[in-house]
């Protein structure tokens, strides 16, 4: 979902279903929360990329805390391989997780085109 099919596509895409990230109008607490912030500090709605770059922030975040004060590289790269589970971020309508074959895992949003703009589907 990103600002170039509204401005490509036009009213060709009014009204199109599509799978997101991210939902501009918040699907949950954090995400509205996050979208306030952002908005006041930066004097403009934080897109896709915004959110997704601030989710891995928040991830490496919850990883730092678990470690505690000092920790080795190898420790950072040990917990992102075994211990990124049910990690709340900004993204999707649920938990983030990396399985241990690093794949990542979290319930995206559902996203409508409604007047030229993404607008999360309930």
């Amino acid at each position: 979902a990103t600002p170039t099919l509204l401005k490509l596509g036009g009213k060709a895409v009014e009204g199109v279903t599509l799978v997101g990230d991210f939902a501009p109008d918040g699907a949950t607490d954090a995400a509205k929360a996050f979208i306030a912030a952002y908005t006041k500090r930066f004097g403009s709605a934080p897109d896709n990329f915004a959110a997704v770059g601030y989710a891995q922030v928040q991830v490496l975040g919850a990883v730092l805390d678990k470690l505690g004060p000092k920790p080795t590289r190898e420790a950072v790269r040990d917990a992102f391989a075994s211990s990124v589970t049910n990690i709340p971020t900004v993204l999707g309508t649920g938990p983030y997780t990396i399985t241990p074959k690093r794949e990542v895992q979290y319930m995206p949003v559902l996203l409508r085109v409604t007047n030229g703009q993404f607008v999360g589907v309930k």
